[in-house]
């Protein structure tokens, strides 16, 4: 028996089918629901070139409208004949065609068909027994029971399944996937690199910064180290200043001759001469510190007011030499003068009229 390709052809809207017979055996399958009411009829669409076998198995549905002809390949199918699932076997021989259709083949369940012959046979049947078949025969899966392009057979089994859960084009996706697992598993190996790229540069970038951290870290201690110096020359500057110069106190108010003392010696004295003028006597240079600064301002009304040295003591009048005295005549005039803790009060400033 020799595998023959079948070809499938629907007959549900036409009027005429056409054959393209090139090979020695051609087998053809009519399907489709046919209301027959014109006539129908099988051409070959050229004369074939040497002898062959063309087999017809028409399943199609067909009722019959009026009384139109069904022929095939020249030969008219008995009305009784075409309503019913046929078989037409067509042989060209001596440059004709020789058509016997009949509607009584066996099908499934009526009993197997033995073949004896040396020929070329196509089986239309949907039933071949196992033990029909050699051990070394060829059975396509379009030829077994009710398996069709929309099923794959289970491994190992005779069951199949179901096209909705794994049609054949898509034979190579996993039911629930949208594309090939395949493509998926790659677009997720390639991600997981992208996804390692980014986190050895966050790494790279998180030990950069833990070094400027570190960097930050060591400039603070130094910078702190510096605050601390820096608060210590400040201490010592302001006890230095401390040192040299007197408290500051309020001003004291002078109105008539008075004799000044060193230990309770004002950094201000405002010279009252209201009741008219009087001597202010220094205290000696020699009694107060260093760099001790007292300021004496006419105020009241403008009387003379003398300021004097106390014994020996000189008043310095750095470029003009040396007095013994100054006086102060109108109301706003003053005169500064710091000590330098030995015998003199040296002259820092003065307004005299």
């Amino acid at each position: 028996m020799k595998n023959v390709s079948e070809k499938i052809i629907a007959i549900t809207s036409a009027s005429t089918v056409t054959l393209n017979i090139t090979g020695d055996v051609e087998d053809y399958v009519l399907t489709g629901t046919k209301a027959l009411s014109t006539n129908f009829e099988v051409v070959a669409s050229a004369t074939p070139t040497k002898a062959c076998s063309v087999w017809i198995w028409c399943q199609a549905t067909i009722t019959v409208t009026g009384s139109p002809t069904f022929t095939v390949l020249g030969t008219v199918i008995d009305n009784k004949v075409i309503v019913n699932p046929f078989l037409a076997v067509c042989q060209y021989l001596n440059g004709g065609w020789l058509v016997f259709a009949a509607n009584y083949i066996p099908v499934k369940g009526s009993g197997q068909i033995t073949i004896s012959s040396t020929g070329e046979l196509g089986i239309k049947a949907k039933s071949i027994l196992t033990g029909d078949l050699s051990d070394t025969a060829g059975v396509k899966f379009s030829q077994m029971e009710d398996l069709t392009a929309d099923f794959l057979p289970k491994i190992g089994s005779d069951q199949k399944i179901a096209a909705s859960d794994i049609p054949v084009a898509d034979a190579e996706f996993i039911k629930g996937l949208t594309s090939k697992a395949q493509d998926q598993l790659d677009a997720i190996v390639a991600a997981q690199g992208t996804d390692e790229s980014d986190i050895d540069t966050l790494q790279t970038d998180m030990s950069t910064a833990q070094g400027d951290i570190a960097s930050l870290k060591a400039s603070r201690t130094t910078d702190e180290a510096n605050i601390a110096a820096a608060q210590v020359d400040i201490g010592n500057l302001q006890s230095a200043v401390a040192a040299i110069a007197p408290s500051k106190v309020d001003p004291a108010t002078l109105s008539g001759t008075t004799v000044l003392v060193g230990a309770s010696l004002k950094t201000d004295y405002y010279c009252d001469g209201t009741l008219g003028g009087f001597p202010v006597t220094l205290p000696a240079a020699n009694t107060v510190a260093v760099n001790t600064m007292v300021k004496f301002l006419l105020v009241g009304a403008s009387n003379s007011i003398t300021i004097q040295r106390a014994g020996a003591d000189n008043i310095i009048l750095f470029t003009l030499g040396t007095a013994t005295s100054r006086v102060m005549t109108v109301m706003g005039n003053y005169v500064w003068l710091v000590s330098d803790g030995s015998a003199n009060w040296k002259l820092y400033s003065e307004l005299l009229t």
